[in-house]
C-alpha cells in the first residue's frame, strides 16, 4: 500500500440538539475549557458538505492538561439548519491531521473511498479539508493545516 499522508488524530465530533446545554455539561461536570465557539454559514460549509443553506453553530473544547497550540479534542455541533437530529444524514465525526491533503486525497479516491467534496480551503487561507467516508459510511475530516500558529485561543463568536 502507498505511503500515507495522515499524521495524528486530531478530534472527535459530537451532534448535539442544544450546544449551550451541552457546552455547560463538558465545562461543568467534566471539567473542559471552552476554547472557541463558532458560527458557520454560507458558501464555504456549503461546499464541504454537499448541502444548500448549511448553519453550523459548533464549540472546541479541551482539558485544561491538553497542550494549548494543538486543536481542541472536541467539538460540539449544533445543526440550525437544516435542523437535522444525530440519527438524521448529518452525524459526527472523526478527524485526523493531514500532511498534504490533495495527495492524500488522490491516494485514498484511488482505492474507492467515497468523498463528499474535493478538499477546500478555509476562506481564513488557514486550513484545508475535506470529509470521506469509511465502511461503514462514519464520516472522517482529513485537516491540513496551510498556515502556522492556527490554533490559539481566541473570543468567543457566534452567538
Amino acid at each position: 500500500m502507498a505511503a500515507t499522508n495522515i499524521r495524528s488524530f486530531r478530534h472527535a465530533c459530537i451532534v448535539v440538539q442544544d450546544l449551550a446545554l451541552s457546552i455547560r455539561f463538558y465545562v461543568e461536570l467534566f471539567g473542559m475549557k471552552l476554547e472557541k465557539l463558532y458560527s458557520v454559514q454560507g458558501t464555504y460549509p456549503e461546499k464541504v458538505f454537499a448541502r444548500n443553506g448549511v448553519h453550523l453553530l459548533y464549540a472546541k473544547l479541551r482539558f485544561p492538561s491538553e497542550r494549548s497550540g494543538k486543536p481542541a479534542s472536541l467539538e460540539l455541533h449544533e445543526w440550525i439548519r437544516p435542523k437535522i437530529k444525530r440519527s438524521g444524514s448529518v452525524r459526527g465525526h472523526i478527524a485526523f491531521t493531514v500532511s498534504a491533503l490533495d495527495k492524500e486525497f488522490r491516494r485514498l479516491s484511488s482505492h474507492g473511498i467515497k468523498f463528499i467534496s474535493k478538499p477546500i480551503l478555509s476562506p481564513e487561507g488557514h486550513t484545508k479539508i475535506c470529509f470521506c467516508l469509511d465502511p461503514d459510511s462514519n464520516l472522517i475530516e482529513l485537516i491540513e493545516d496551510v498556515s502556522p500558529k492556527r490554533f490559539t485561543s481566541g473570543k468567543k463568536k457566534g452567538q
